[in-house]
């Protein structure tokens, strides 16, 4: 398995796991799959274009892309101590296998190449127990509700309000 920043020339397979990832689970994320395939190939090779405060990281096997998440730093001027993690999925056939935990790893990791920031949040649906355990194994802890924060299907989903507090070696061994 390789893990790796996405680029532009992965927005055919991005897109296809992406539509996956909607189509099997939708409170899950804040788009609907027709909206993500209405989207032009060029808006989604754009988004794959990684910035100082933007990146997306991909579980590779061979080449193909099974595992995708999103690292953000938060824009405003007096947040920008603060990233978080979104858009975590891995294909159904590569679960347990380790690719969530080395993406978040890898996300984790890009906050720490930044030291103004001091914080990493992510949100989950609050049934989903698999990927709060996994969260929490990496250090984030529970630290709010937002209650009916997706509906899908004729019901509600609260989601659950995560952190990890980053930290660094002083640099004493």
């Amino acid at each position: 398995m390789e893990i790796r920043e996405l680029k532009s020339f992965d927005a055919t397979s991005y897109r296809e796991l992406r539509v996956q990832a909607l189509a099997e689970w939708p409170p899950g994320f804040g788009s609907l799959v027709g909206e993500e395939k209405e989207k032009a190939m060029e808006e989604t090779e754009s988004f794959l274009t990684g910035t100082t405060d933007r990146k997306l990281f991909g579980a590779f096997a061979g080449s193909m892309l099974t595992g995708t998440v999103r690292y953000s730093r938060y824009s405003g001027s007096n947040e920008g101590h603060r990233a978080y993690i979104a858009g975590l999925y891995v294909d159904p056939g590569h679960r347990r296998k380790g690719a969530g935990r080395a993406l978040l790893e890898k996300a984790i990791d890009e906050s720490k190449k930044d030291q103004t920031i001091r914080r990493i949040n992510l949100t989950v649906v609050s049934d989903q127990s698999m990927a709060i355990r996994l969260y929490q194994s990496l250090g984030f802890v529970e630290c709010g509700i937002d209650y009916e924060a997706f509906s899908a299907r004729g019901l509600f989903f609260d989601e659950i309000l995560m952190t990890k507090q980053i930290e660094r070696s002083t640099g004493n061994s």
